[in-house]
């Protein structure tokens, strides 16, 4: 699955033992689209060294989905709006620092 790492929606994130934004439809540069629109799939790629624990903002070790290192989820049937932050996925790890990049999934030319 490509992702869009070159569009304004990339985001780069440090996942560390707190749980930490990962994927946001409220970024600068998407909050700054007017009108709002409504993105969809959004695909995760941990680019640390230690596996990232996907969620809600409650997200932990122990509930979260496991995301390895090296490894690339896309979330088919992920929406939301720019410029809010509901649906907002968050990370965290069980010990130590990893990286994510999140991105869009899939683009709409009708948009």
């Amino acid at each position: 699955m490509a992702i869009f790492g070159t569009g304004i929606a990339l985001q780069t994130n440090t996942v560390t033992s707190s749980a930490h934004l990962v994927w946001t439809a409220n970024s600068t540069a998407l909050a700054a689209l007017s009108p709002a629109i409504t993105v969809h799939d959004v695909t995760i790629i941990n680019t640390g060294s230690v596996t990232v624990y996907l969620g809600t903002s409650s997200v932990t070790a122990a509930t979260g989905l496991a995301l390895p290192s090296g490894a690339q989820l896309t979330y088919n049937g992920y929406v939301a709006t720019t410029g809010t932050t509901t649906n907002d996925i968050y990370g965290i790890t069980s010990s130590g620092t990893t990286t994510t990049e999140a991105a869009l999934a899939t683009v709409n030319a009708n948009v």
